[in-house]
């Protein structure tokens, strides 16, 4: 019996008798494949690549996958990298195709929650893709469990039958580095007051992470209240430990952070000579920003006092200042 196992295949075939060997011999005239594909068939040994033995059918299934903007960055740490899919089936035959979207797990990892139209694309999704249509679909990524903020994650579409009919596309989400807050501590809260006798004020420094990937240093600034934060005192750099060389480098008034202090940083800053209204504040820089324009990370504190005899205060605010020297 000849016969062809494809719904929508149709093969035209010649046949005859070898008078060699008596038996029926085939030869294919053209057609129409799917699943698999029948590709051109060349001699193989003699004459290798020299002769067609059987010429290429026409393809039923020819998948294709675009994107939009293929590269997403400077996505929030907690947010989804959105991007839009074109499906289409460029089908010779002019006739729909079957095909499932999946991820390539080799380029995922790092465990980056991938979806499709607000559900995991975990197993791959089935479609049914006319001839001369295009399906748009909706992908987005998100950030995995580990510390990876740079995601490539490839995607294909193919033939649910024949993973040889295929187009593949690679994503590339780039997520912003999560900063470590930091707070001033101490003094706490409001009506502190600074003994006029009294050389130094303590200083606690705490709510920072060193372990967050963007941690470069803390930088401890002073300034009257009458004056702006470009004019600011850099009291002291607080570095970690694996960043000593870089301390080191810097030629700055620094100090380590001790792992054993529990996240707490203390320092006893000096009250200036001139009397009059005078504010902290603690910043965290992260390495990206060490030789940039450096901002506040929410939550940095600003400790408002005046000497010799008076109240403290804070507040929350925060702005901007020129780059770093």
């Amino acid at each position: 019996v000849l016969a062809e196992t494809g719904n929508t295949d149709e093969l035209t075939v010649d046949y005859g008798i070898d008078p060699l060997s008596g038996t029926y011999m085939f030869r294919l005239r053209g057609g129409r494949t799917s699943c698999p594909y029948e590709g051109e068939l060349k001699t193989k040994f003699y004459a290798k690549d020299e002769y067609t033995l059987h010429p290429a059918t026409m393809k039923i299934e020819v998948p294709k996958l675009a994107v939009e903007n293929v590269n997403r960055t400077d996505i929030p740490t907690d947010g989804a990298g959105v991007f839009t899919l074109h499906l289409t089936n460029e089908s010779e035959t002019r006739e729909q195709g079957y095909f499932v979207l999946s991820v390539d797990e080799s380029s995922n990892p790092d465990g980056a929650v991938v979806k499709m139209d607000g559900e995991p694309l975990v197993e791959g999704r089935k479609f049914t893709v006319p001839y001369g249509t295009v399906l748009d679909k909706t992908v987005t990524i998100e950030r995995g469990a580990g510390d990876t903020y740079e995601h490539k994650i490839r995607l294909k579409l193919a033939s649910e039958c024949d993973g040889t009919a295929s187009s593949d596309v690679d994503l590339s989400a780039s997520f912003q580095m999560e900063d470590s807050e930091v707070r001033i501590s101490t003094p706490k809260g409001d009506n502190w007051v600074l003994n006029g006798t009294a050389a130094t004020l303590p200083v606690q420094i705490t709510d920072f992470n060193p372990n967050t990937p963007n941690f470069g240093y803390i930088e401890l600034q002073s300034r009257n209240a009458n004056s702006d934060w470009s004019n600011a005192t850099s009291e002291k750099y607080f570095y970690p430990q694996e960043r000593q060389d870089q301390a080191i480098a810097s030629d700055r008034n620094y100090q380590l952070i001790n792992e054993n202090d529990g996240g707490v940083i203390t320092y006893e800053w000096r009250r200036p000579d001139m009397d009059g209204t005078y504010e902290l504040r603690a910043i965290n820089l992260s390495p990206s920003t060490v030789s940039t324009a450096t901002r506040c990370t929410p939550g940095t504190k600003l400790v408002t006092f005046t000497s010799l005899r008076t109240a403290f205060t804070s507040s929350s605010r925060c702005s901007k200042r020129p780059p770093v020297s």
